[in-house]
């Protein structure tokens, strides 16, 4: 694992961790987290839709 990878692994486990200490949901239910390269450096070093597929989710559990 080069450097690159090592950081964007280290970013994703954040984000689970996050997300399982919200108590939104289990790990098991979170789905892949994709982490991408913005083509506007201004925006930042990644970007990632997790919000909206998190979202999903939390409607899931609010319908139950």
């Amino acid at each position: 694992m080069n450097a690159v990878e090592k950081i964007q692994h280290e970013i994703k486990e954040a984000f689970r961790e996050a997300v399982v200490a919200s108590g939104l949901t289990e790990s098991t239910e979170i789905p892949d987290i994709l982490l991408e390269t913005p083509k506007n450096k201004e925006n930042g070093d990644y970007a990632t839709n997790i919000a909206m597929q998190l979202t999903k989710i939390a409607k899931s559990h609010h319908a139950r």
